[in-house]
């Protein structure tokens, strides 16, 4: 998504996770909702064991024009074994 709030799916492609949607914002009701980076596996990379989005949480753009996103990574099973620094940030970049 640019700052004008256009997406453009055939510019980004990211490796396997979440999928993150673009939503209007400001209106009560999105019109409509846009997939923009999604895994090739379609699901969390923690599904297939692979890379990639994980939970994005939050978005932002950056001076250099790339948007950053905010991955809170793996979450439960706790203890011993969870996944350690599973976090990430993420820049997407047209290429």
């Amino acid at each position: 998504m640019d700052r004008e709030g256009t997406t453009n799916p055939g510019d980004i492609a990211l490796k396997e996770g979440y999928r993150i949607e673009a939503a209007v914002k400001g209106l009560q009701h999105p019109i409509k909702v846009e997939v923009f980076a999604i895994n090739r596996s379609g699901v969390a990379a923690s599904a297939t064991g692979g890379r990639g989005l994980e939970q994005p949480k939050d978005v932002a753009f950056g001076p250099d024009g790339s948007l950053y996103v905010s991955d809170f990574g793996t979450f439960p099973p706790m203890g011993p074994d969870a996944p350690k620094r599973s976090g990430m940030i993420w820049r997407i970049f047209k290429v």
